[in-house]
């Protein structure tokens, strides 16, 4: 049997290793990126009601039994849930003779974090397994809703399965929920896709094949040609991206740098000199970041510079923890960069600061490029507005102040503010050229 390990040669090599582990345990798991967004969205619209986490497709059968268990126990809904879920796994694992693979909480038993019921509530509903009128209910108002006689599942009266293997009539049943999903709201693709394996019919085992072995219409073809373009992140007017992760302990040609460039600019909510200095010897041209963060960096301040709206705050950070109902404002690092013909502009999760980028912290970016002419960063129909009632204004010699001002940044031609180092506050325009 193979086994893995390190060989501890001092405190410092043992202190960097319990870092990295410490990093990559953390309960906390942050979508630096913004991609777990776009995923999910996209598996909502072609495959609703599924999920990774999801192990067994009985448990869309037994769950709504579950329920009908909770509902007889009495007693407070939540707790009552939970022990009935518990009861249902005790009794899985009392019969070592049923294939109990994909059993959650086989492990933890009665200190499993999230139960059965959480994993597969969405799917439930989805599928319409839980009424279209309770779609929207959490577990215990249908419980209490079950407790005052009303009807929230979809009937079942066929033979019941044993352990994780459907029955004949459960399998037909689910097939059914599923299948239906094709001509409900416009249709989805694991609706069809469902309908044509009841049908016996041929499907490509690709999905990159699929639109040309079946017609789900026009609709669900191009969201599958959207979802199959971000899976290999295809931005249009770029390449394939480039991940770079750099942590602590590492040598200095192991951190991520942005690279030679003719301008810089850079959107970060937190900057100090020491991460400006590690951006290159020229720094950028433009910065975008909070105005507290700016003041600190005195004469090192780039010249053109761009604040928050005096109305943001930034996403805490450790040493910065705002109210909780505050946490809004920019939390977006962006570094883009212009270099001969080409254009580069790397997203992740470091600020522009020493800490962000010498190391000491684990961060991720990721870096597309294409040529410059064909990199295009499009600005929000509400600004584009804003921006022509303000020329219109400014021909007038009207001032803008009365105007709503977002975080929105176009590095083409500016909206932004120049920064006032006495008075620490927007005042006045910033001149148009990047």
């Amino acid at each position: 049997m193979s086994q893995i390990g390190w060989v501890n040669f001092g405190r410092q090599e043992a202190e960097a290793v319990q870092a990295l582990i410490g990093a990559l345990t953390d309960s906390n798991a942050r979508d630096e990126l913004g991609l777990g967004t776009i995923r999910d969205g996209f598996s909502d619209l072609l495959f609703p009601g599924t999920s990774t986490v999801q192990t067994r497709l009985r448990y869309f059968v037994l769950l709504p039994g579950l329920f009908q268990k909770v509902v007889a126990k009495g007693g407070d809904a939540a707790t009552a849930l939970r022990e009935v879920e518990t009861q249902l796994i005790e009794d899985f694992l009392a019969k070592p003779d049923l294939d109990l693979k994909g059993l959650i909480g086989s492990e933890a038993k009665g200190a499993l974090k999230r139960m059965p019921s959480a994993v597969y509530w969405s799917g439930l509903g989805a599928w319409q397994i839980r009424l279209p009128e309770w779609r929207r209910a959490t577990p215990v108002e249908v419980i209490e809703a079950m407790r005052q006689g009303r009807t929230c599942w979809a009937e079942f009266s066929g033979k019941a399965g044993d352990g994780f293997a459907l029955s004949p009539d459960e399998r037909d049943w689910v097939i059914e929920k599923i299948a239906a999903l094709a001509s409900v709201q416009g249709g989805t693709l694991l609706g069809h896709l469902v309908q044509r394996g009841k049908n016996n019919e041929h499907t490509a085992p690709d999905l990159r094949a699929l639109p040309g072995s079946i017609d789900p219409g026009p609709r669900i073809a191009e969201q599958l040609s959207q979802a199959l373009d971000f899976s290999q992140l295809k931005v249009p007017g770029m390449g394939k991206p480039y991940f770079h992760a750099h942590f602590p302990k590492q040598s200095k040609d192991q951190l991520w740098r942005p690279g030679p460039y003719v301008r810089l600019a850079v959107i970060s909510p937190f900057c100090d000199a020491a991460g400006l200095k590690r951006l290159g010897s020229k720094g950028p041209e433009r910065l975008v970041a909070c105005d507290d963060w700016l003041a600190k960096l005195g004469d090192q301040r780039p010249k053109l510079c761009q604040v928050l709206n005096s109305n943001l705050l930034p996403e805490a950070d450790d040493e910065n923890i705002p109210d909780p109902e505050a946490r809004s404002g920019l939390h977006a690092k962006l570094f883009i960069r212009e270099s001969g013909d080409r254009t580069y502009v790397t997203l992740g999760s470091g600020n522009a600061t020493g800490a962000g980028l010498n190391g000491t912290n684990v961060e991720v970016f990721v870096t597309l490029s294409g040529k410059s002419g064909s990199v295009v960063l499009v600005p929000r129909s509400d600004e584009l507005e804003n921006r022509q009632v303000r020329r219109q204004r400014s021909r007038a010699g009207c001032g803008d102040r009365a105007l709503p001002r977002s975080p929105y940044v176009d590095l083409s031609e500016p909206l932004g503010q120049q920064y006032d180092t006495a008075a620490h506050r927007p005042d006045g325009a910033l001149p148009r050229a990047l």
